[in-house]
Parts: structure tokens; C-alpha cells; sequence
């Protein structure tokens, strides 16, 4: 039993166990890997397999270690190194380093631990790159051009001085740069022009230099950003039809819902004349809509998203003012109603009472005890005399009691009324 006892020793422990350990881990270490790359092959299958061959080994080398003879030295000597026993060695320590590995992993492969510790580093740094990303894409639109080549990229550097670094000093560097191509612009590059400028330079003299840089430039947008912070209302609207000069499809000039100037308004300004004003304006906001037709604000701007819709905008302005001028036309026509009206009642002659008083303070002439409640003047005769104007009639009894009595009187607005005959016979 000693002697089968030793040949069993033999089998299980070779004379280089290094080297199977080294066989068998690559073989595990294949293992691992493999069952990384698919998942067809998993940990608990690959530890199966290779505890299952390690049995199966086990077993044959057992077999074959009761077949020698333990009396033979030199039989016992060569126990051990059979194909079979190698096997069954690389297969034990396969199955050895593997559990390893798999315990290492938690379970899992070493390698699948290690590949998914790399895929979270992995997804951290696209993470931490497409946020980069979006920073440099927020960034660039902010940055300065340091070799500009187009007149979008001056007027980008002198907007991100102007609204992003507040430095106007710069803004009107670039600005002015931008306007020196002698080419026609867009709004916001000449109201771009204006904002950096007021900061230096004085409204009038800021507004003289964008006159002139629209008039070379032949720019009817910075004629109209000129005109829209011209006070005077008189120079602005000069400004407004020389923009019409040179672009008569240039729809701001028609209508500039920025404008600060406003026509002088009178107190003694009547209905007429402010439906007039309104139908004026109407009539430019009309003209405008017209012009745009729905065009995008591209045309217009180097940066649409930052303005107003102004055709919708216009639109409402327009209906408002149809509304408003609606209203004032009814007006006017109940005014004219009760003109009409009131000159009727003005050319009918008035009721008069003729009776006599002996008293000498009683007038001849009663009704209620005036003649006409709204006169100013009257002018009177009797029987075709002469005519007798005074800011009353007086009419005592010395009068003839009968004959013709004739009378005209005058409105506050200076107009007269008349002549009225009445023939009377006072008793």
C-alpha cells in the first residue's frame, strides 16, 4: 500500500510543478479572456470544463498508478510522467487559477472586472469630453476672431466686446473696421455702431458720422438706426426718405417701431386731425408689411434670434389703428350729423313775442327774455331802416307797434345768421 501510496505522490507532484502552474495559467488566462470577449463562454462554464478535466484526469492517472508495481524501483521511478498525468497536472492548475481569478473578479473574470473598470473610465472620459465639447462650442460663439476674413467675423468681435467683455472702447475698433469695406451692413451691425458710440461720443456728432457712413455706403440700415435716435422729428423723417432713396424695398424705412422722434402734437388738435395722423401712420405700417412680405429676419440681422417678430407686430399695430380710425370716422360723422344739425336750426329764424309795455324798462321784443341764448352780436331794424349792431336790441316802446321788424345775430365763431323778417302788430 506504501509502494502504490508513493507512485500516487509522484503523479500528483512532479519534479517541475513551475511549469505546469505556468501552462496552466495560460490556459486559464485564455480562458478568462475568452469569456470576456463573448458571452457564449461564461466563468461557471470554463471552471465546469476545467474541474471536469481535472477529474477525468485524476481518474485515469489513478488507473494507471495501480498498474505499476511498487516493488519496481525503477518502475515507480518513471510513475508520474505519463501524457495523462501531465494533463491531469495542467488541467488541476487551470482550475486552480481560474477559481483565483474568478474570485479576484467577484464572480466574474478578472478580465470582465478589469474590462468594465476600464469601460466606466471609459465612459467618464467621453463624458468629461462631450462636455468639453459643449463648453467649446458655447465658447466659440463668444470668442474673438483674430484673423477676421468676412464682415460677419468684425461685427462678431465687435459684439462680443460690446455684450460680453463691456469693453465699448473695442467694440467701436472693430465696428468701425467693419464699416470700412464701404459695403452695405445689416440693422444690428449700425445699432451695434450707435451703442458702442454713445459711450464717447456726443448723440449729434455720433449721428452726423452714421449719416455720412450710410451715405457712402449706400447702407439704408444705418440711415435708419441714424433717424430712429434723431430727437428732431424733422431731421429723422429727412433721414427716413433718403433710406427710401436708396432702397425704396428696404421695409424699415417705412416703418421703425424704434423710432423716438413723434410729430409735434397741438392742444387745439381736433378729431379730424388725429384720425388723419392715425391713418398716416397706418398707412407706413401697411407699407412696410408689404416690403417684408413674410421675408426671414436673415435679411435683415446678423443675429435674427435676438429681435422682435416685427410683421407680427406690425400686423397688430395695423389692426389696432384700423380699429382707432374706425372710431374716430364715426366720430367725425355724428359730428358732422349734429352740425348739420344745429346750421339748420341756426338758419330757421327764432320765435320772437311782439307786446307792449307802457313802462319804459320793458322791451318791446320777449322770448324768455332773450333773443338768442348762444348770439355774441345782433344787428336789428325796423321798416327798412337803417341797421342798428349792438350785443343786444334794446326795443322799448317809443318802437312802431306794427310793421317789419328784421334781425340778424352772430355765432361765437364769428359767423352770421340772417337776416329774420317778422311782421308783427303788438297790441
Amino acid at each position: 500500500m506504501a509502494g502504490h501510496q508513493k507512485v500516487w505522490m509522484r503523479a500528483l507532484f512532479p519534479e517541475r510543478p513551475s511549469l505546469f502552474a505556468l501552462f496552466g495559467g495560460g490556459v486559464a488566462l485564455f480562458g478568462d479572456f475568452a469569456s470576456f470577449l463573448t458571452n457564449a463562454v461564461t466563468p461557471p462554464l470554463l471552471l465546469t470544463l476545467f474541474l471536469a478535466a481535472t477529474v477525468v484526469m485524476i481518474f485515469l492517472c489513478v488507473r494507471n498508478a495501480r498498474s505499476v508495481d511498487a516493488a519496481n524501483p525503477e518502475a515507480v521511478a518513471t510513475a508520474g510522467q505519463c501524457f495523462v498525468c501531465d494533463a491531469f497536472r495542467f488541467a488541476l492548475c487551470a482550475a486552480g487559477i481560474f477559481a483565483l481569478m474568478m474570485l479576484v473578479g467577484g464572480g466574474k473574470t478578472a478580465t470582465e472586472s478589469v474590462g468594465e473598470m476600464l469601460g466606466l473610465i471609459k465612459e467618464d472620459v467621453a463624458q468629461i469630453s462631450s462636455d468639453v465639447t459643449e463648453i467649446r462650442e458655447t465658447v466659440d460663439s463668444i470668442s474673438i476672431i483674430e484673423t477676421p476674413k468676412t464682415a460677419h467675423d468684425s461685427f462678431n468681435n465687435a459684439w462680443v466686446y460690446q455684450n460680453v467683455r463691456r469693453d465699448s472702447a473695442n467694440a467701436m475698433k472693430w465696428i468701425t473696421e467693419h464699416y470700412k469695406n464701404n459695403e452695405r451692413s445689416k440693422i444690428d451691425a449700425a445699432e451695434l455702431y450707435f451703442n458702442a458710440g454713445r459711450v464717447s461720443v456726443a448723440r449729434d456728432q455720433l449721428i452726423s458720422q452714421m449719416t455720412e457712413i450710410g451715405r457712402q455706403n449706400r447702407d439704408p440700415g444705418m440711415l435708419v438706426v441714424a433717424a430712429r435716435n434723431e430727437p428732431d422729428f424733422a431731421k429723422s423723417s429727412a433721414l427716413y426718405n433718403e433710406a427710401k432713396l436708396i432702397d425704396p424695398a428696404f421695409p424699415f424705412a417705412y416703418w421703425d417701431p424704434m423710432r423716438v422722434s413723434q410729430p409735434a402734437q397741438t392742444p387745439a388738435s381736433g378729431i379730424a386731425e388725429t384720425a388723419e395722423g392715425l391713418s398716416s401712420q397706418k398707412a407706413d405700417i401697411d407699407a412696410f408689411l408689404e416690403r417684408i412680405d413674410g421675408q426671414p429676419a436673415a435679411a435683415y440681422f446678423y443675429l435674427p434670434q435676438h429681435q422682435a417678430d416685427y410683421e407680427s407686430l406690425a400686423r397688430q399695430q395695423s389692426e389696432s389703428l384700423a380699429r382707432n380710425i374706425a372710431s374716430y370716422e364715426q366720430l367725425i360723422k355724428n359730428a358732422a350729423e349734429r352740425e348739420s344739425v344745429t346750421r339748420a336750426a341756426k338758419m330757421s329764424p327764432p320765435p320772437l313775442e311782439f307786446s307792449w309795455r307802457d313802462n319804459v324798462t320793458k322791451d318791446l321784443l320777449q322770448i324768455n327774455k332773450t333773443f338768442v341764448a348762444t348770439a355774441q352780436r345782433y344787428a336789428y331794424r325796423f321798416n327798412d331802416g337803417a341797421w342798428t349792431e349792438g350785443d343786444r336790441i334794446p326795443l322799448y316802446h317809443e318802437q312802431p307797434r306794427q310793421g317789419v321788424f328784421e334781425m340778424r345775430w352772430q355765432d361765437r365763431s364769428g359767423e352770421w345768421w340772417g337776416p329774420y323778417r317778422y311782421e308783427y302788430s303788438a297790441n
